[in-house]
């Protein structure tokens, strides 16, 4: 997987509704985004490179507008 982990203060409000809904979860990983790997895509090999990880990714991730979520109810 690779995950990009959150920054203040978007992480302590996920760590707040981690810890309140889910607190196994909040106690064992860091607030975080999933940016590919395992669910959908399946695993990544520990035979991919980094150069092949990168071709793959980088024109999705240059073709793929910024997006901006809100947290609701």
């Amino acid at each position: 997987m690779i995950l990009s982990e959150l920054q203040d203060p978007l992480r302590e409000r996920v760590l707040d509704i981690q810890k309140r809904f889910d607190p196994k979860l909040a106690a064992g990983i860091s607030p975080h985004l999933t940016l590919t790997g395992s669910s959908g895509m399946g695993p990544i090999s520990t035979r991919t490179t980094l150069d092949e990880l990168r071709a793959a990714l980088e024109p999705v991730a240059r073709d793929t507008a910024p997006m901006t979520l809100e947290f609701l109810p």
